[in-house]
């Protein structure tokens, strides 16, 4: 079964807050069986889009997705099974937008998933085969909340807090709000806690450098040290927790192409150099 991942770049004018856009084929028959697939845990919100005849489930449950659903950031892997031929679109948002396009509270949707399927995303649904139809349909979704350009300035400032301190308490003093209120607030922009949101990101930047160093002169531990993490022994078990899988098994998987690892191409793709400005994938 074949896996083709294609990265979109998100409208010119939502690239403050639409982190990428990911176009997935899955080529087969039904025959041939579903395909296995990993969500990492993660800081971001995200639109998925599913054409006929294709359909995914979740792993455990096997209960059948929508069409059309939003889910929140997810602080453990979630596994689905997709069956071909799948086409399908994910455009990874930044959290605060869950509320002005979706009326959903980002701290409700940790964890959680939300069926969109309605009428009024019948441009998003077409723009699956019709990718030139889908900057409209979100620029559409924009014109909703007028106010999220305020939240994502003041979410880019709490994060900007937390990536230069080590502890929360010092991130408030840095955002000058009390340890409360600044909990508060991050979790209300970017649904995560910031011990969370700072826990995911560690994650992408290790995956990024096991990414980008050729797998002969790659060295865990010295990636483990530089990404945050006290050793390599500390790495493991965090990948093991976020993704399900060890830090050797992922890279393997990522530098053969293996199918079903769609969902970690937006963290590849994204600069350590941007993501504490631009990001919350």
């Amino acid at each position: 079964m074949n896996e083709r991942v294609t990265l979109l770049p998100a409208p010119a004018s939502l690239q403050a807050h639409v982190v990428c856009i990911v176009r997935r084929e899955v080529q087969g028959d039904e025959q041939a069986g579903a395909l296995p697939g990993t969500v990492p845990a993660n800081a971001y919100a995200c639109l998925n889009l599913v054409a006929r005849p294709g359909h995914v489930r979740l792993d455990e449950s096997r209960e059948l997705l929508p069409r059309a659903f939003v889910t929140g950031p997810f602080t453990a892997p979630l596994r689905t099974q997709a069956q071909a031929p799948l086409r399908s679109l994910s455009v990874v948002l930044q959290p605060w937008l869950l509320s002005h396009w979706f009326g959903l509270a980002p701290a409700r949707m940790v964890n959680a998933l939300q069926d969109l399927e309605d009428a009024a995303l019948t441009d998003l649904l077409a723009s699956v085969d019709q990718p030139e139809r889908l900057a409209p349909a979100l620029l559409a979704l924009a014109t909703r909340g007028e106010r999220f350009e305020k939240e994502a300035a003041e979410a880019r400032r709490l994060i900007g807090a937390v990536s230069q301190c080590t502890t929360v308490s010092e991130a408030a003093a840095m955002a000058r709000l009390s340890e409360r209120h600044f909990m508060r607030k991050f979790e209300v922009l970017l649904g995560l806690n910031p011990v969370a949101w700072r826990r995911v990101k560690r994650f992408e930047s290790a995956l990024e450098q096991m990414a980008n160093e050729p797998a002969s002169k790659a060295q865990l531990g010295h990636i483990a040290l530089d990404s945050g993490y006290s050793d390599q022994a500390h790495m493991t078990r965090e990948f093991r927790a976020i993704t399900g899988c060890t830090p050797s098994a992922l890279r393997l998987g990522l530098s053969a192409d293996a199918p079903g690892l769609w969902a970690f191409k937006p963290a590849l793709h994204t600069p350590r150099a941007s993501t504490a400005q631009a990001d919350c994938p």
